[in-house]
Formats: C-alpha cells, sequence, structure tokens
C-alpha cells in the first residue's frame, strides 16, 4: 500500500497515485441466486422499505435496483419513466433488508424494487 504526505504545495493528483487493492475475503462460485423477487409499491422523493425476506442475515450479499412501473395492455410492466430513482443503502438483517433510497418526483408514482440475494 502507497502511504501519501502532501504539502500544501503539491497537488493531490501528483504524489497521491494508490494501487488498486482489492480482496475478497472468499469467493463462492454459484451460478443461481439463492433468491430472487421484487417488491411494489408507490412513493416519492425519500424512502425507506423494510421488505422480509426469508433465509437472509447480517452476512447476506443482497443487491437492489430499481425501476418506474405502468400497464402496457393490462400488465404491470418495468419502464424508464421521467422520474430518477437512487438506491442509497441496502440493508441485510436476520430476515429481511432494509431498502433506503430516492425517487425523483413530487408526488406518489408506481416503484418496483428487483431483490437479488447471491
Amino acid at each position: 500500500m502507497t502511504s501519501a504526505k502532501l504539502s500544501s504545495n503539491t497537488s493531490v493528483e501528483e504524489e497521491y497515485n494508490p494501487e488498486p487493492t482489492l480482496e475478497l475475503k472468499e469467493i463462492t462460485k454459484n451460478p443461481t441466486p439463492r433468491i430472487t423477487g421484487s417488491f411494489d409499491f408507490r412513493d416519492h422523493h425519500g424512502f425507506e422499505k423494510p421488505i422480509n425476506v426469508d433465509g437472509v442475515n447480517h452476512l447476506s450479499k443482497v443487491f437492489v435496483s430499481a425501476a418506474e412501473l405502468t400497464i402496457e395492455v393490462g400488465v404491470v410492466k418495468p419502464f424508464q419513466g421521467a422520474a430518477s430513482i437512487e438506491i442509497h443503502n441496502v440493508v441485510p438483517r436476520e430476515g429481511r433488508i432494509i431498502v433506503r433510497g430516492f425517487i425523483g418526483w413530487d408526488t406518489d408514482i408506481p416503484v418496483r424494487l428487483h431483490v437479488f440475494v447471491a
């Protein structure tokens, strides 16, 4: 690991160039996810949603994506609408996850969270 000592006359780019250090504790080769699912809700601006998920614990690797929802020919489908949707935090707990995020819209819109647990 490279340590950097910066003086007030030197820019960060000139002196601080750390080597990439990525160390994984373990790599598990599992071709299929352990758990997948989705969770639909209506909201706007900031949200925090607890979602019960059997089999999840504090060591689980949980990934969440989000999409706005629409209805096409009577079927609810994700789509890219005008609202931006951000996922800020995904916290695995015993038997549930907590998802915090933000919807860039001033009124409630339908949103789907897609959950993937590896």
